[in-house]
C-alpha cells in the first residue's frame, strides 16, 4: 500500500474541475414501479483492517431519473463514497454523495442535482444487539451541487465520523451514535427504479477517481488497488468497469 502524503492530499482535496458534457445517450428509461427496485454497481476495498476512513473524487455529472413516473415514484441516482460493514443488512452504513432522488415521505429529495449523507444501523450488526430501534440510511440533504467534481470523504476522526466536500468539513456523526463497526470501504452507484440511470451513459460515463481508505482512527490515507471486475456489477443495461487502480466507470446503456 502506498501512503498518501499530506502534501498531495491538500492539491487533490481543493481540486475541483468543470464536467464537459457529450452526446445525452439513452440511459434512463420509464419509471417500472412505485416500490424500490435497487440497483448498485461500484468496487470496495475489504481486508484484515477495519476501515476508518473512505474517499474519492467523484465526476461533476447530472444524474438522470426514470421517465414518467407515478405519483408515489420511488427513484433516484447516485454516487457515493461509504462504509460500511458487509456483513449485515444495507442499512449498516455510513455514505456521502451527490445525486437526485423522489420519495414523498422525504424533504431532501427533488429533482435537482443534491449532495447528500446518509448513515444507518439495525439490530443485525454486531455491536447493535442491544439496539432498541432500527435507522434507515435515508438521504439527507447537505448542500447544494454546482455540477463540478468534487473529492467525498468521510473520516474517523477524534471520536466523531467527518463528512468532508473537498477540504471543508460539512458535518458529522457522533461515533457513540455508530454501534457497528465498519470494515469495508465503498464507492458506487445507486438507483432505486429500474428505469433510473446507473451512472452516466454510453458515451458519457460518471467516473470515480483517486480513491483511498484509512485503517485507523486519524490515521493516514492509502491509495486502493483496484483490479478486475467491479464488486457491484449487476447485469444489463447496466455496466461498471475498473480503469485504473484507483478509478472506475459506471453507465446505463439502454
Amino acid at each position: 500500500m502506498v501512503r498518501i502524503s499530506a502534501g498531495f492530499m491538500a492539491i487533490a482535496l481543493s481540486a475541483t474541475y468543470t464536467h464537459v458534457a457529450y452526446a445525452a445517450g439513452p440511459d434512463a428509461g420509464p419509471c417500472s414501479s412505485p416500490n424500490k427496485s435497487q440497483n448498485f454497481a461500484g468496487v470496495e476495498k475489504a481486508d484484515a483492517n477495519q476501515k476508518h476512513g473512505v474517499a474519492g473524487t467523484i465526476q461533476g455529472q447530472d444524474l438522470h431519473m426514470c421517465t414518467s413516473p407515478t405519483l408515489f415514484e420511488l427513484s433516484s441516482s447516485f454516487a457515493w463514497v461509504a462504509l460500511g460493514d458487509g456483513g449485515s443488512s444495507g442499512d449498516v452504513i455510513i455514505q456521502l454523495g451527490i445525486g437526485k432522488c423522489r420519495d414523498g415521505s422525504n424533504t431532501s429529495c427533488g429533482d435537482a442535482m443534491r449532495i447528500f449523507y446518509a448513515w444507518g444501523y439495525d439490530q443485525s450488526a454486531p455491536g447493535c444487539q442491544g439496539s432498541s430501534s432500527h435507522r434507515v440510511p435515508y438521504p439527507i440533504f447537505l448542500s447544494g451541487y454546482n455540477g463540478a467534481a468534487h473529492n467525498y470523504k468521510i473520516y474517523h476522526q477524534s471520536n466523531q465520523y467527518r463528512f468532508f466536500v473537498d477540504a471543508t468539513q460539512k458535518t458529522f456523526v457522533a461515533e457513540s451514535n455508530v454501534c457497528w463497526t465498519p470494515t469495508r470501504a465503498w464507492w458506487f452507484s445507486e438507483t432505486w427504479d429500474n428505469g433510473d440511470a446507473l451512472g452516466g451513459s454510453v458515451g458519457d460515463p460518471l467516473s470515480t477517481t483517486l480513491t483511498n481508505y484509512a485503517n485507523a482512527e486519524n490515521g493516514g490515507f492509502f491509495w486502493t488497488s483496484l483490479a478486475g471486475s467491479c464488486r457491484f456489477n449487476p447485469a444489463a443495461p447496466y455496466h461498471c468497469v475498473v480503469t485504473t487502480g484507483t478509478s472506475f466507470n459506471v453507465w446505463t446503456e439502454r
